[in-house]
């Protein structure tokens, strides 16, 4: 709901025996990370409805945003166990045990919610993404072809078969179903994106951008279709065209997280590193959590000399995404300077 706390306090006050809406609340209060009185209130509601399934997620939510894995673990648990059938509780619980590192509990976690929720495509979607986490294809593609089943045209399912048959290495099939993704839903950009982000992980870079560029000139109010145009175009040095997808969306006056992470790599390639952190600055205020923003900020600012600071961004992206390659990578030539 797009409500402001001063209206849910309202609405709280002219009706207090209302749970719902005092959830509602929390969920607003978390979202706008202020933990402490969502945990009071949460805490008040359990002491007098223990049994309350979304309190119990809500409270798990709240643990999870101060990496209390465990009572974030055990707050979920019970959630599942009071609703069974509520999927997204299952896929959040194993999703923290994959946090924690225990894989086994993860799988046991999807396998009951799929079991359970035989109709349910997320619930299949979960085991089919549990199998290619564990690179079991075949298991993979078993699960994802039960979710497509009851969803012929449900894009999000079509798109995971199309990339375990690329992972297979099956790249005529991948590129054949990502082909009639293309026509699932018009317009949905996970969709009409689907052949562009099917050649882009398979290398194809040159398929990749011109699909992308037939994309852009369609949906022109597509931003997501325009920045990974430009990214492409980066990485193949071509940066005046680059530039210029970047001007146009802030000449739009486009207020976004990727459109200034875009400005600020655009600006890195242009040699005007000091212009870049001021541009991913701004992106990360938007989204301070872009493991991408941070090491973008690094680079600009190792090429500034400020290797302290870059270091300090290149260990913060680090921390949001742990398998960061050219994190690592930076920090590692960082050392040997």
């Amino acid at each position: 709901l797009d409500v402001s706390l001063k209206e849910f306090d309202e609405a709280v006050r002219l009706d207090p025996q209302n749970t719902e809406l005092r959830l509602d609340r929390v969920a607003a209060q978390l979202s706008r990370k202020m933990y402490g009185p969502a945990e009071t209130e949460l805490q008040q509601i359990l002491a007098a409805q223990p049994g309350l399934s979304r309190a119990r997620a809500l409270l798990g939510q709240r643990y999870l945003a101060e990496g209390k894995g465990a009572a974030a673990i055990a707050e979920f648990e019970r959630a599942v166990e009071l609703e069974p059938n509520r999927v997204e509780y299952s896929t959040i619980l194993g999703a923290v045990y994959l946090a924690e590192g225990d894989v086994e509990r993860a799988g046991g976690v999807y396998e009951r919610s799929a079991r359970r929720n035989r109709g349910s495509v997320t619930a299949q979607l979960d085991m089919a993404n549990f199998h290619r986490l564990r690179r079991d294809w075949g298991a993979a593609l078993d699960a994802v072809r039960v979710a497509r089943a009851l969803d012929e045209k449900a894009v999000g399912p079509a798109l995971v078969e199309s990339e375990i048959l690329r992972q297979q290495g099956r790249k005529a099939e991948a590129e054949a179903l990502a082909m009639q993704i293309r026509g699932y839903s018009p317009s949905d950009p996970a969709s009409y994106q689907a052949l562009a982000s099917h050649y882009r992980q398979a290398g194809e870079t040159e398929k990749a951008i011109n699909e992308y560029r037939r994309l852009v000139r369609e949906h022109r109010d597509d931003v997501s279709a325009r920045v990974a145009l430009a990214e492409l175009l980066l990485e193949r040095k071509e940066v005046s065209e680059a530039a210029g997808l970047a001007a146009e969306l802030e000449k739009n006056g486009l207020q976004t997280a990727p459109r200034y992470f875009l400005q600020g790599r655009v600006l890195l390639a242009q040699g005007r590193p000091r212009e870049a952190v001021a541009a991913i600055q701004q992106g990360l205020t938007l989204d301070p959590g872009s493991a991408d923003g941070l090491y973008a900020r690094g680079i600009a600012e190792r090429m500034l000399g400020l290797e302290k600071q870059a270091e300090a961004s290149f260990r913060e992206a680090l921390e949001k995404k742990d398998r960061f390659v050219e994190a690592r990578l930076a920090l590692a030539s960082l050392a040997l300077d």
